[in-house]
């Protein structure tokens, strides 16, 4: 026997499912990265350098290359 549901309910059901997400629609991986070159961009800003960055973040140096440029 099969069951219908109406659309609404299926996309409600649908989106219980999903990853869930923050106020700005982020998963938490994506808000971690927005974190982390924010951190980045604000060491910069204080004229540190890449490898000091990655050491004060604790993370590796091609982590802080990857995002060093960005605007």
């Amino acid at each position: 026997m099969k069951t219908i549901i109406g659309t609404q309910e299926k996309y409600r059901r649908n989106n219980e499912k999903r990853t869930p997400r923050n106020e700005n629609g982020l998963t938490k991986r994506q808000q971690d990265k927005e974190d982390r070159i924010e951190s980045i961009k604000y060491l910069k800003k204080q004229s540190l350098s890449q490898s000091e960055v990655a050491k004060k973040l604790q993370i590796g140096i091609a982590t802080v290359k990857r995002y060093w440029n960005i605007k």
